[in-house]
Protein backbone atom coordinates (compact mmCIF):
# COMPACT_ATOMS: atom_id res chain seq x y z
CA UNK A 1 0.00 0.00 0.00
CA UNK A 2 2.75 2.55 0.81
CA UNK A 3 4.26 1.92 -2.63
CA UNK A 4 0.95 2.78 -4.26
CA UNK A 5 0.80 5.98 -2.21
CA UNK A 6 4.24 7.01 -3.46
CA UNK A 7 3.26 6.20 -7.03
CA UNK A 8 0.07 8.24 -6.90
CA UNK A 9 1.94 11.17 -5.32
CA UNK A 10 4.62 11.20 -8.02
CA UNK A 11 1.91 10.91 -10.66
CA UNK A 12 0.12 13.90 -9.11
CA UNK A 13 3.33 15.96 -9.22
CA UNK A 14 3.84 15.02 -12.86
CA UNK A 15 0.32 16.18 -13.68
CA UNK A 16 0.94 19.50 -11.92
CA UNK A 17 4.16 20.01 -13.87
CA UNK A 18 2.38 19.17 -17.12
CA UNK A 19 -0.33 21.72 -16.35
CA UNK A 20 2.33 24.32 -15.50
CA UNK A 21 4.08 23.68 -18.83
CA UNK A 22 0.76 24.05 -20.64
CA UNK A 23 0.10 27.31 -18.80
CA UNK A 24 3.57 28.60 -19.69
CA UNK A 25 3.05 27.70 -23.35
CA UNK A 26 -0.30 29.50 -23.33
CA UNK A 27 1.33 32.51 -21.66
CA UNK A 28 4.03 32.65 -24.33
CA UNK A 29 1.47 33.91 -26.82
CA UNK A 30 2.23 37.48 -27.98
CA UNK A 31 1.37 40.14 -25.42
CA UNK A 32 1.44 37.86 -22.38
CA UNK A 33 5.17 37.21 -22.00
CA UNK A 34 5.74 40.31 -19.86
CA UNK A 35 3.01 39.27 -17.41
CA UNK A 36 4.57 35.83 -16.89
CA UNK A 37 8.23 36.75 -16.51
CA UNK A 38 7.79 40.11 -14.81
CA UNK A 39 10.29 42.98 -14.32
CA UNK A 40 13.49 41.24 -15.54
CA UNK A 41 12.04 40.71 -19.01
CA UNK A 42 10.61 44.24 -18.98
CA UNK A 43 14.13 45.55 -18.37
CA UNK A 44 15.47 43.45 -21.23
CA UNK A 45 12.73 44.55 -23.61
CA UNK A 46 13.47 48.20 -22.73
CA UNK A 47 17.11 47.64 -23.64
CA UNK A 48 16.06 46.01 -26.90
CA UNK A 49 13.75 48.91 -27.75
CA UNK A 50 16.53 51.44 -27.20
Amino acid sequence: EPTMMKFSKSLHVTNIRFEEKAAVKAALLPGKILQVHGPPLVGKSVLVDQ
